[in-house]
């Protein structure tokens, strides 16, 4: 295991969308990360995870401060409790430690001090006892993102602790032969995403864009199939229903309530009653954004 050297370098994005959201009035809603290299300058702004961002009407806000503590499945450098086949006696056999424990609970207890939530990258199983380990620690809000390798006692502590799982059902497929290469014998509790429901975990589905394409519907389609192609359903236990499934892409909306922000999709066939093939093709008919059409109706 190896400590990383530094942060990826990141800019001002909450900035960016301010001088956007000048220019041009945005179609939809943008949560703007904050990354380690401005936090300083964020706290010194006093903004806050849900602050509105310039003149955008609101759609536009400060989102979370984005920490990494890991790399990734495909480059072997996701930080895993195993070693990876064929790096056992190497430095990186585990993956990277990409920032240190108490590093991590140093930057989230400061954001949370002044109201900005974190979301921490962790996608090995270690990574995501390290970022559950640090929400523990400081007690704050705040997000997981991927979670995509879990041991089976931190299935309940997204739950207990109030963290949400950001996860890409996309993965799941996309990168099934490489899990079952790489995590061989674990990838039972990889994208577990049945699990994580069952233990009561908050889930909220993404599409990790450009890594996976950003239509939510491929997302959906592979969180109930738990397949792209012709083979059976990998690991199909961790399937999720459909309705489960658009609840997690809604960000936990099952209903339209009063008070609610009008931001709707119309959609010309019933998802509930749909396969997995049309639910990756569902036919859209109209989006409102804001109380706004943004597409359609004709």
């Amino acid at each position: 295991m190896t400590a990383g050297t530094g942060w990826p370098v990141h800019g001002d994005t909450g900035g960016a969308w301010e001088r956007r959201s000048a220019r041009q009035a945005s179609a939809v809603r943008v949560s703007a990360a904050v990354y380690p290299s401005h936090l300083d300058a964020a706290v010194a702004r006093g903004l806050r995870t849900g602050s509105e961002i310039g003149a955008s009407g609101g759609l536009v806000r400060v989102g979370p401060l984005k920490l990494f503590t890991d790399g990734s499945l495909n480059t072997r450098t996701a930080l895993c409790r195993d070693p990876y086949p064929g790096l056992e006696r190497t430095d990186g056999s585990h993956g990277i430690e990409q920032t240190a424990p108490h590093e991590l609970v140093r930057l989230m207890r400061r954001a949370a001090a002044h109201g900005i939530e974190p979301a921490v990258h962790a996608i090995g199983d270690r990574a995501d006892t390290v970022a559950l380990d640090a929400f523990e620690a400081v007690r704050c809000r705040g997000r997981i993102e991927h979670a995509q390798l879990l041991g089976p006692e931190d299935l309940p502590r997204f739950a207990e602790l109030g963290v949400t799982a950001g996860v890409q059902p996309r993965h799941a497929t996309d990168d099934r032969d490489v899990a079952d290469r790489y995590w061989a014998g674990r990838t039972g509790r990889a994208f577990a995403y049945a699990d994580l429901l069952a233990a009561g975990a908050r889930l909220e589905f993404g599409s990790d864009a450009p890594v996976s394409p950003l239509d939510p519907w491929l997302a959906i389609a592979s969180a109930v199939a738990r397949t792209d192609d012709d083979r059976p359903a990998g690991h199909p236990e961790q399937r999720l229903p459909v309705r489960d499934a658009l609840a997690a892409a809604a960000r936990g909306r099952r209903l339209i309530r009063v008070g609610d922000p009008a931001d709707l999709v119309v959609v010309d066939v019933d998802p509930l009653t749909a396969d997995p093939d049309t639910l990756r093709a569902m036919p859209v008919h109209a989006t409102m954004t804001a109380g706004r059409w943004t597409h359609g109706p004709y």
